[in-house]
């Protein structure tokens, strides 16, 4: 991933998993070995959340970088707003985000967990039940 001769100031781009990739300079690689972990459940979603992308836990946390990281998401077609997690445990909106077609890129000063959500629809089910 870095060489000897990648310079402090130059930004390079890791993909962790299936489309999450995250832009860091090569000074924030070398020294808080930034790591994406894509959560299996996550019980701290208030119920009124939908989540459009899997809910990733960033580390290290509480710790905030000298320049932002940009992180891309790939999200579900509606997904419309990003949250993070907070110190008392609770989610925040963050309100400056680039939505795309079928992913979002969303700059972070310091690390946390981040869900992408969109606004609950209901849906239609048409299915035929054999006599």
């Amino acid at each position: 991933m870095l060489t000897e001769t990648d310079k402090d100031d130059e930004y390079k781009e890791v993909e962790f998993a299936v489309g999450i990739t995250m832009v860091a300079t090569t000074a924030v690689w070398r020294q808080y070995e930034p790591k994406v972990d894509v959560l299996q459940v996550e019980s701290s979603l208030p119920d009124t959340m939908v989540p459009m992308a899997p809910v990733l836990k960033l580390t290290p946390e509480g710790v905030t970088f000298p320049a932002p990281i940009i992180l891309r998401i790939p999200t579900c077609a509606g997904a419309n707003k990003v949250f993070r997690s907070n110190d008392d445990s609770a989610w925040e909106e963050i309100r400056e985000v680039k939505f795309a077609e079928d992913s979002c890129e969303v700059q972070l000063s310091h690390f946390c967990q981040v869900a992408i959500t969109g606004d609950p629809r209901p849906l239609k089910a048409l299915g035929f039940i054999p006599q």
